[in-house]
């Protein structure tokens, strides 16, 4: 899927898999994880990873590079971490997006904090993609993330390096059950 997305967006994208054969989870949980992952992808290659041309320019390889890592915490739980060395997350985008859709005033959003500001990135409808396609920019997606999570009493982290990199990490409590629901 992350090759057919990278394709379809004009990119070039290699992805590297650390500890998902090693963590035993219910059939359940494997979609979850899964749900979850496709959606982290998606992202990275929609919003983060740069086109090739624009990588060389950046002194960064051609190809992107999305990492994703899965390991089994010590009170059993889990914690996913997906990170992408494309461009990082975009406050500035995140901001005027959302005093586009009216979201917040623009003297309001001067007063938040880019952890306040990330937060934008989890609401229902909410995308800086200039324009929706089958790969992005529908507002779907890391809303119904979050609220699994939340749900689970997990947690989201996000670190992001202006042009350099965004990572997600995703910790799920032990004894982890998921409810149904479409992603």
């Amino acid at each position: 899927l992350a090759q057919v997305l990278a394709q379809r967006n004009g990119k070039k994208l290699v992805v590297h898999l650390t500890g998902f054969n090693e963590i035993e989870m219910t059939a359940e949980q494997t979609r979850f994880i899964n749900d979850m992952c496709l959606q982290f992808i998606r992202n990275a290659v929609v919003h983060g990873i740069e086109h090739p041309d624009m990588r060389l320019l950046c002194n960064k390889p051609e190809v992107g590079r999305v990492d994703l890592s899965l390991i089994r915490l010590a009170d059993g739980g889990v914690e996913l971490n997906v990170r992408d060395d494309g461009r990082g997350v975009d406050y500035d985008k995140i901001r005027n997006q959302a005093i586009f859709k009216g979201m917040a005033k623009a003297e309001e959003l001067r007063k938040w904090n880019n952890k306040q500001i990330i937060g934008l990135m989890f609401k229902p409808g909410f995308t800086t993609a200039e324009d929706a396609s089958a790969d992005g920019g529908r507002g779907i997606g890391m809303d119904v993330i979050v609220s699994r999570v939340q749900r689970l009493k997990g947690s989201i982290k996000i670190a992001s390096r202006s042009g350099q990199a965004c990572q997600f990490i995703v910790t799920l409590p032990g004894v982890v059950t998921v409810a149904s629901e479409a992603a």
